[in-house]
């Protein structure tokens, strides 16, 4: 499979990315800290439910949106200890965890909002079909370069596809934003799991964000 991966960029000084790029170490370590920490935090809120009342195994959107999070974070901190020959495929599963995530956040906070619209059908299938096409687009990306026309740490170049399926992950972000945030106005006192679920979902889309239009390579980070 080597040639998948010709248009895959190595600095020539070879080793840890943070070290190749002249990027601070202190930064990379503080991210890479926080992301395990997070990571940590939403497994441990996920098992508490999972093992503690039978009952809580029906929530699939939350299980959904609780392990796709989870799974981001994870490959966003390994990704920063690899050496960049492995950069290709790290960056691919953290890919397919973040196509995922946006139309997770927003198929569980319809879960949790009794608006007849979102209860359509359609609705529901889109939410799979989009990301599903996504993870798919992501997988084969190496093939046809619709997404990233290269793979160069930290920030691939991306092609115009890409910006497409972007505008889709933030509408779908957003539009569940705005779902869970008014599913918290009305019932926080007794939903906290939930509430923490929700916003620890929030951080990595952000920093994602902040990533993706480079403000965050801009900063040395």
């Amino acid at each position: 499979m080597a040639f998948l991966w010709k248009n895959v960029i190595i600095p020539a000084s070879g080793g840890l990315p943070a070290v190749r790029e002249g990027v601070s170490m202190w930064a990379h370590l503080f991210l890479f800290t926080i992301s395990i920490i997070f990571f940590l935090i939403i497994a441990y809120t996920l098992g508490m439910l999972w093992f503690t009342d039978t009952r809580n195994r029906r929530l699939g959107e939350l299980f959904a949106l609780g392990g796709s999070t989870s799974f981001w974070l994870l490959f966003n901190a390994i990704g920063m200890l690899v050496d960049g020959r492995y950069f290709p495929f790290i960056f691919t599963f953290r890919s397919i965890a973040l196509a995922a995530n946006p139309y997770c956040v927003f198929a569980f906070a319809c879960s949790l909002n009794n608006i007849k619209w979102f209860k359509l059908p359609v609705v529901k299938y889109l939410t799979i079909a989009l990301p599903a096409l996504d993870i798919l687009f992501v997988i084969t990306n190496p093939l046809h370069h619709l997404f990233y026309q290269t793979y160069i740490y930290p920030r691939p170049v991306y092609a115009i596809a890409f910006w497409i399926h972007y505008f889709f992950l933030l509408v779908s972000w957003g539009a569940g934003v705005v779902l869970l945030l008014r599913y918290i106005i009305e019932t926080a006192p007794v939903r906290f799991h939930r509430i923490i679920l929700s916003a620890a979902s929030a951080g990595p889309l952000i920093l994602n964000i902040l990533f993706t239009f480079g403000i965050l390579t801009k900063a040395g980070i």
